[in-house]
């Protein structure tokens, strides 16, 4: 969750400012603006250096302080730190297209009296409008959901960059609170929660895929494995060749994980896809992008799989 202090501070440092005077301005004592200025700076939203004994604190360059600020700036008589603040941005996030609350939630993974009560509350403001059972942004506030989908990423990057040791990254996939990594060298021993997935895991499961030298990880605090039915899913948002297909196709029948796999699917947005692979395994015809059946029966004939 986003805190109030967070973003006060936020919209307080538009240059530079001592840990002092922002005490001063938002009525916080000074360790508590340290300690959400460090917070701050771990996201990348601001900067701080030494100035003799001052520590002074600028905003960031990054896209999500920018944006955060163009706002208050814009509508400075809107109370942004109180609506946005908690489970806000986790709603906007997904609002880019008209949605209605039992979607809201179930994307967002919260309570749906929690939507909607934050929805009322933007509602009220004029920041988002409502048709039938759907609301949506209203013109002018769409920046909303462009700062709520910056800001993750900004704190997504930030995270796998301060754990990378060598080589460089990029973020595949990504939600609030959960991201898929693609790393070109490794992580550091205190990558808390960030779990190996990919191709290099199938391994495991008796089928070897010969991998590149790139490694992918999956960072969630909310689990404490990766399941098949997710590695299915990870390794088609790495790579959706046929290859890749062909491996996901035999793990899928191995496990037994058709059902499993679908749902899976509609939290990565790759439902079709995954649909498409329960279909092929069903005997249906399903000619793009797919292995002929007399390949694929080879590949798992080697493998032991039962087709």
């Amino acid at each position: 969750m986003v805190g109030r202090a967070e973003l006060r501070v936020l919209e307080t440092v538009h240059s530079d400012i001592s840990l002092s005077e922002l005490s001063d301005e938002l009525q916080y004592s000074l360790s508590y603006v340290s300690e959400v200025t460090t917070e701050l700076e771990e996201k990348g939203l601001v900067e701080t250096r030494k100035n003799g004994r001052r520590r002074l604190v600028s905003p960031s360059e990054s896209k999500a302080t920018e944006l955060y600020q163009h706002l208050v700036q814009k509508y400075d008589h809107m109370d942004w730190d109180k609506l946005l603040s908690g489970k806000a941005l986790e709603i906007l996030y997904y609002l880019n297209d008209p949605t209605s609350v039992s979607e809201l939630a179930e994307k967002s993974d919260n309570y749906r009296a929690t939507v909607h009560r934050i929805l009322e509350r933007f509602l009220d403001r004029g920041i988002v409008g409502k048709a039938g059972s759907e609301y949506r942004l209203t013109g002018e506030f769409t920046i909303l959901n462009d700062f709520a989908r910056e800001y993750y990423r900004q704190v997504h990057r930030k995270r796998v960059a301060s754990c990378v040791t060598s080589g460089g990254y990029s973020v595949i996939w990504e939600s609030p609170h959960e991201f898929l990594a693609s790393v070109g060298g490794t992580l550091s021993g205190e990558a808390k929660d960030f779990h190996p997935t990919g191709p290099e895991r199938f391994q495991e499961y008796g089928i070897e895929l010969v991998t590149t030298d790139r490694r992918y990880y999956f960072y969630s605090e909310e689990i404490n494995e990766i399941d098949p039915e997710d590695l299915v899913c990870h390794t088609l948002l790495v790579d959706d060749d046929v290859r890749y297909r062909t491996y996901c196709l035999l793990l899928i029948q191995k496990e037994g994980i058709r059902e499993e796999a679908v749902k899976a699917s509609k939290k990565y947005g790759i439902e079709s896809t995954v649909e498409e692979l329960v279909r092929y395994l069903s005997g249906e015809e399903v000619e793009e992008n797919m292995p002929s059946r007399e390949e694929f029966e080879s590949t798992a004939g080697k493998y032991g799989v039962d087709v």
